[in-house]
């Protein structure tokens, strides 16, 4: 097996960095992010724009902890539930 020179290896670590780092950077869409492109296409249609209310995110989010095991529970809180199944990477760009 042929020994990298000691030039090369910084460079490598350097490009694993980079592409190590690259893909979360997208996961920094915020609340608002989503809401504006949700309430755009509310307004094309005439209906009010919703807000973020944090007990429901708060809601959901400890559900969503609870139901990490997959298994289809009904919440049976004060919130009902829309069940979307899928792999695909979801962001703001995708709503438009």
């Amino acid at each position: 097996m042929k020994m990298f020179h000691s030039f090369q290896t910084p460079i490598l670590v350097t490009i694993a960095l980079v592409l190590a780092f690259a893909a979360p950077l997208k996961a920094q869409d915020s609340q608002q992010d989503y809401l504006d492109v949700h309430n755009r296409a509310r307004d094309a249609v005439h209906v009010a724009p919703i807000r973020w209310h944090k007990d429901l995110a708060d809601y959901a989010w400890n559900y969503a902890r609870q139901r990490r095991d997959c298994r289809l529970i009904e919440p049976g809180g004060r919130y009902g539930e829309k069940t979307w199944h899928g792999a695909m990477v979801i962001s703001p760009e995708l709503l438009q």
